[in-house]
């Protein structure tokens, strides 16, 4: 299996309508009805943790939908620990599958299996007519019930529709006659009711005096309004502790900071790049440019310096910087050739180590004791995505942030969700910005 690479989409709306197959960052978390967590709160400070990144991740040949939702503290105080992030894998039987493997003797479906992360997209949901099939067992006579309750309903159509078209016959109708004096009357009543109007704005016009009346409202409104919240004046001390006061309660308390989101983004899946093949491509256009210039064979040329006693058979070591790091300077160079990715998906692959100071953690599963593969990563790219709608800064931080899931994706029928291990490590130079 190729590297799958996720890169940041178009923003997500109220418009955008997310479920559980859905690949994004941030937002509200789309569980499997009801099989989500109650305990989603960091182990280091016991704030609640928010959503950085929901994953729609079946494996290949397994009967299960399959989503890992990755939560994180935004304390500052936890960036960069593994102990504040947490991945919880929810999962639930696929009946699509169920229904091909029961009626594979009998029909044929068209429907292909879900297999790696962001792959075969497109095609889920198809062949949704098989799902939900009424058994063999007992068909004959439900059919019978449906094609009664039809009937039925055909009948009781046919009666309102005639009762309706009656109501309309006798009391909706009025003859031409009746029609002319309802129009009659109405005229008169308009021109009534037009010559009483007039006649009353004129009375109010010459016996009130605006002025004088407004001026009276008003000191009749402020003299209740003042009762009613008991208004003192203040002095200069008091005026101060009352806007101290004023300014404390706008502070957002913990409860609201602990509902926050993070700004939701779809994700785009793509395969990375196969490693060199732009360095190929851009060595052969600098050879065919050479050539055109010179005029000459390449190849005529190395030969020619090669007998001539040149450097041409000297060989290069490869050196990798003293001052640098070496895991460090793989996980650059690698991530240099896409530098939008967000996450790097590979399950039973190997990670990329920001830095050779790695948690010697356990790599068994937590539940059933088998071994656990690493699966996915997380990119620096990524945290400036990670924002709040209402802060400028990001809303956590980490150098990346490796996922270990168990292999063989333990799970049995009553399971409501499975956690899986987390290891963070922090930007080496990270003590340059503290």
């Amino acid at each position: 299996m190729s590297c799958l690479l996720g890169i940041v989409d178009i923003i997500i709306t109220n418009k955008n309508a997310t479920a559980w197959n859905i690949n994004k960052v941030g937002g509200k978390p789309d569980w499997y009805g009801s099989k989500q967590p109650s305990d989603m709160f960091c182990k280091l400070c016991g704030r609640n943790q928010v959503l950085v990144v929901q994953l729609y991740c079946p494996l290949e040949g397994s009967p299960y939908h399959r989503t890992l939702y990755i939560f994180a503290c935004t304390y500052h105080a936890c960036w960069n620990k593994s102990e504040s992030w947490m991945v919880y894998r929810c999962q639930e039987l696929d009946k699509g599958v169920t229904a091909k493997v029961e009626e594979a003797s009998k029909t044929k479906s068209s429907r292909p299996q879900q297999d790696d992360w962001g792959t075969d997209g497109d095609d889920w949901g198809e062949g949704t007519d098989e799902w939900g099939e009424n058994s063999v067992t007992g068909g004959n006579e439900i059919d019978h019930l449906i094609a009664d309750i039809n009937d039925g309903a055909g009948r009781t159509y046919q009666q309102d529709a005639s009762c309706w078209n009656n109501e309309d016959t006798d009391d909706n109708f009025v003859g031409a006659d009746e029609s002319v004096a309802v129009v009659e009357q109405s005229e008169i009543n308009k021109e009534y009711n037009t010559e009483n109007v007039l006649n009353l704005q004129a009375m109010c016009i010459d016996d009130i005096d605006v002025e004088a009346d407004a001026a009276k409202a008003l000191e009749c409104s402020n003299h209740v309004l003042a009762e009613e919240l008991n208004i003192q004046p203040l002095d200069g001390e008091d005026c101060i502790k009352a806007l101290q006061e004023l300014q404390a309660g706008c502070h957002v308390d913990n409860t609201a900071a602990d509902q926050a989101q993070i700004c939701p983004y779809f994700i785009d899946v793509f395969e990375e790049p196969l490693e060199g093949v732009d360095d190929i491509k851009h060595v052969a256009e600098l050879l065919q440019e050479y050539q055109r210039k010179e005029g000459g064979n390449i190849k005529d040329l190395l030969d020619e310096s090669s007998s001539s006693g040149g450097t041409a058979g000297e060989k290069y070591e490869k050196t990798h910087p003293v001052h640098m790091d070496q895991d460090f300077n793989k996980f650059m160079k690698t991530l240099n050739r896409c530098p939008q990715q967000v996450i790097r998906y590979k399950w039973g692959g190997e990670p990329l180590y920001i830095s050779s100071a790695r948690e010697q953690g356990s790599r068994g599963c937590g539940h059933c004791g088998g071994l656990a593969v690493f699966e996915l990563q997380l990119t620096p790219a990524l945290v400036n995505r990670l924002r709040f709608s209402y802060t400028t800064g990001p809303a956590v931080e980490f150098g990346t942030v490796l996922v270990f899931t168990c292999r063989d994706s333990c799970w049995d029928g009553s399971a409501t969700y499975r956690t899986e291990q987390v290891v963070v490590q922090a930007d080496p130079d990270q003590h340059l910005f503290a």
